[in-house]
């Protein structure tokens, strides 16, 4: 990987681990899209967080994050998108209906 790429990827990883201690949760679910569908959403563990979002990354995808209540939710979607917006993330719909 190049040096751009792995400086971008070591700071998106540091803004996630300072998000993680900042918000309390339990609960983490991966919502991925592929361009415009929603291909749905799985449950994982908190300390999978990290690595999930690193995999995603290296294979290209973008990866935010957010908390409703105690779940964490990341959205992983395909660069350069579109991007989902978070009601249709948090409820795993489609963009386009």
């Amino acid at each position: 990987m190049n040096s751009e790429f792995k400086a971008n990827l070591d700071r998106k990883l540091a803004d996630l681990r300072d998000w993680m201690r900042a918000h309390s949760f339990a609960n983490c679910r991966i919502v991925q899209y592929c361009g415009v569908e929603c291909l749905g959403g799985v449950d994982i563990e908190r300390d999978e967080l990290e690595c999930r979002v690193e995999c995603y990354i290296k294979e290209g995808f973008n990866a935010d994050w957010s908390i409703l209540d105690s779940l964490a939710v990341l959205r992983i979607y395909e660069y350069p998108g579109p991007e989902p917006a978070w009601d249709l993330v948090l409820s795993e719909s489609d963009l386009a209906s």
